[in-house]
């Protein structure tokens, strides 16, 4: 399994520091969340990261030369941001014969990825969004315990047993995927 870091995004909620330094690479006790991340998907078994940029993707690729992991790092810089599915679709020449790890590049969590990719592995499913309950940011209708119904945070059609969650930015997909990505 490969994993895909996003780390295209503006950050335009925390300007005017991100005019000058991208949301990943905001250091968390002396060390980059990139750096991190990087450090966490490899620990969940992944064989090979890709991070995706756009805005400062200089700032990024200098922090990326200088540094030494295990495993290797791909940088697909997007000239003009293509969101999540457009990320997804844009790297698939790197992961599209196995399932794919994605981590958003600006989280900061001691949720276990391992256990993530198990559980993807497991349910067989094409997608697993891990999503947590959150009312401030709950928009996705859930059935049950692992049915994502809806993501219209105000479905008048809501069945039994449905709640809303919100979406933590990590999810796992497989190469099935991208016969719905334009």
């Amino acid at each position: 399994m490969k994993a895909l870091i996003l780390a295209a995004g503006l950050g335009t909620r925390l300007a005017p520091y991100t005019d000058h330094t991208p949301k990943p690479l905001f250091t968390i006790g002396d060390r980059p969340l990139l750096d991190r991340l990087i450090g966490r998907v490899q620990a969940a078994g992944c064989s090979a990261v890709i991070i995706n940029t756009h805005h400062l993707h200089r700032r990024i690729v200098s922090f990326l030369d200088g540094q030494a992991y295990a495993i290797p790092v791909h940088v697909c810089h997007e000239p003009d941001i293509l969101g999540t599915g457009g990320a997804v679709r844009n790297t698939a020449g790197l992961w599209k014969e196995e399932d794919l790890l994605i981590v958003n590049g600006d989280i900061v969590s001691d949720l276990d990825l391992g256990a993530v990719v198990a559980f993807h592995k497991d349910h067989g499913q094409p997608v697993t969004m891990v999503m947590h309950d959150y009312p401030q940011f709950n928009g996705v209708w859930v059935e049950g315990a692992a049915k994502v119904v809806s993501f219209d945070a105000e479905d008048a059609a809501a069945g039994p047993g449905w709640r809303k969650m919100a979406f933590t930015g990590v999810h796992v997909v497989s190469p099935a995927v991208l016969d719905y990505l334009p």
